[in-house]
């Protein structure tokens, strides 16, 4: 497997392992009635029914087709249930051992953070032959002409955006474009948020996050929080969970969202200001020491994973922030239907709708009730991994497309997501 470059020299490369310990014995998930990502959202628009994407890649009869480069997982059937339907390979998964071997020899390193006092030309000399996926770095000045001039005084953030756009290091929704490498695997650029902003080594410094973490969450390895292993594990007990009750795990498409998958939550967060932790000192004396002595252009746009926990801050009611949590979207039109018997033959209260009004999840009590094995997955990694494990159900089409409505959030079907399973799957 290759290595990023090395960072800025005052900080110096970080081993993968250096904080493994971090994930082993995590604090227990407080049951604080806390919102998932989905529930947080506005509700003011009134419901209507998704409509597949066409842009997601999908079959039009909805079964979609496994991801290129995919590869079944040898001793995966031996964790189904007996009797059970095979369970699909989660995507990105490979065996363990040759990996290295894997990787074709001309394989360039994946992109990472510019040394400090890098000149743009400096940097140019280390991009790879076109072709080959680290012609994508995490800073390059070539865009910086694009930008109307204009533009940048008017607002620098703006032109930040504009700029990293036109590099390739984002795409028009602000995500880190996904591509192939010559052996089939998913791979992604450095983390940049939907702003240009791009992570710098002293930002994963302070979140907790070492240089090894960062080049699993570039290949689809494991997302932030877990290793390897740990996803793995996620991923096959997941799939058994969803065959115990009775769905085939083929006929369900798999995603995660948010933070852990995109390493920026999406712009309804924004990185805290000053003003933010201004009557909370310890927040205060940790944002000063990371981000306060650099202009609002040199600052991330959104909240990194784990930020505002490292940060100590503390929620409306005066508690301390949760660790990001993990958002698991589930599509199954043979998910809703089993679900749709369950709430057809409950009493509910006014008000309550099978369907989110506005982002078309399930009900959640619903999805609890219907699918126990699910629940039972969903609190053992709560208790592993000490976050939140927040399952969300949709139709076979997946969530709505959202982009036009207010700021813009949306988990419709897209390429740059971090795909576990998809429909049809085998």
């Amino acid at each position: 497997m290759s290595e990023l470059r090395e960072g800025p020299d005052d900080h110096g490369e970080r081993a993968p392992d250096q904080r493994a310990s971090h994930h082993e014995h995590p604090p227990p998930v407080e049951a604080r009635g806390r919102q998932s990502y989905y529930e947080a959202l506005d509700t003011t628009e009134p419901w209507r029914t998704a409509e597949p994407d066409a842009a997601s890649n999908r079959d039009p009869d909805g079964l979609g087709h496994r991801a290129e480069g995919e590869m079944a997982d040898e001793g995966r059937e031996a964790d189904a249930p007996s009797g059970g339907p095979d369970l699909p390979r989660a995507e990105g998964d490979t065996a363990d051992e040759g990996r290295e071997a894997d990787t074709p020899s001309g394989d360039a390193d994946l992109p990472g953070p510019r040394a400090e006092g890098d000149t743009a030309d400096e940097a140019r000399e280390e991009r790879a032959e076109p072709g080959e996926h680290s012609d994508v770095s995490p800073v390059d000045d070539r865009s910086a002409d694009i930008v109307h001039e204009d533009d940048s005084a008017a607002d620098p953030i703006e032109a930040r955006r504009q700029a990293a756009e036109a590099a390739g290091h984002i795409d028009q929704d602000g995500r880190v474009p996904v591509e192939h490498s010559e052996s089939g695997d998913r791979v992604r650029g450095w983390p940049h948020d939907d702003t240009g902003y791009a992570v710098r080594e002293e930002d994963l410094d302070v979140l907790g996050i070492d240089s090894g973490q960062v080049e699993q969450w570039q290949r689809f390895e494991a997302p932030l929080g877990m290793n390897p292993e740990q996803y793995k594990e996620f991923t096959g007990s997941l799939l058994v969970a969803l065959a115990a009750d009775g769905i085939d795990p083929s006929q369900v498409d798999i995603r995660l969202q948010g933070s852990s998958a995109q390493f920026f939550s999406g712009p309804h967060k924004d990185f805290p200001r000053d003003q933010d932790v201004a009557d909370q000192p310890e927040a205060k004396a940790r944002w000063d020491a990371w981000v306060g002595d650099r202009p609002e252009d040199e600052r991330p746009s959104r909240v990194p994973f784990d930020a505002k926990a490292q940060l100590g801050m503390l929620d409306d009611r005066g508690r301390p922030e949760d660790r990001s949590d993990y958002d698991v979207q589930l599509s199954s039109d043979a998910m809703v239907d089993k679900a749709r018997q369950v709430w057809d033959s409950s009493v509910h209260e006014d008000g309550k709708s099978f369907a989110h009004r506005k982002y078309d999840f399930i009900d959640k009590d619903t999805v609890r009730d219907t699918f126990p094995a699910l629940t039972s997955w969903k609190e053992r990694w709560e208790a592993d991994l000490g976050r939140e494990v927040a399952p969300a159900l949709f139709g076979s089409a997946g969530p709505p497309d959202k982009r036009a409505d207010g700021k813009g959030i949306s988990t419709h079907f897209r390429e740059t997501d971090w795909i576990i399973t998809r429909h049809g799957s085998t």
